[in-house]
């Protein structure tokens, strides 16, 4: 990682030549900008490595990759019992009003299936200022 010979450090990774750790998981991640795909090789090293989704989650959220998140949460995760507010959090914080309203749906959605109303539980709605 060090010389930049990311392509053999790919290789060793996918000859399994580099025992899986979360130590080597995260300084993957951090490669996000110098070599995006070391990104996928870290978060693909979690789930070898058993990491809970939750942590997964966490990992794409540090990263804006929200709707990823949402997507691996769907997947794998429990989207009756997440909490909708790191995701609004997070999409808000981007100040990109079409993810919002894309995180913001799908939780009135995941509502809609959950208690038959798109409204959120009283006292953890959340006061965003965006304007649709």
């Amino acid at each position: 990682i060090k010389s930049g010979n990311y392509y053999q450090m790919h290789q060793f990774l996918q000859y399994h030549v580099f025992n899986d750790s979360t130590h080597l998981a995260c300084l993957l991640l951090s490669l996000n900008k110098k070599y995006p795909y070391g990104y996928q090789l870290g978060l693909d090293m979690l789930k070898r490595l058993n990491k809970t989704d939750d942590e997964i989650i966490e990992v794409l959220l540090s990263q804006n990759q929200i709707i990823r998140a949402l997507r691996y949460l769907e997947k794998y995760g429990d989207i009756y019992s997440v909490s909708a507010r790191k995701f609004l959090e997070t999409a808000y914080a981007t100040k990109d009003t079409k993810i919002f309203h894309q995180v913001y749906k799908f939780f009135q959605l995941r509502n809609l299936k959950l208690r038959n109303s798109l409204e959120f539980v009283k006292g953890k709605k959340n006061h965003f200022n965006f304007q649709f």
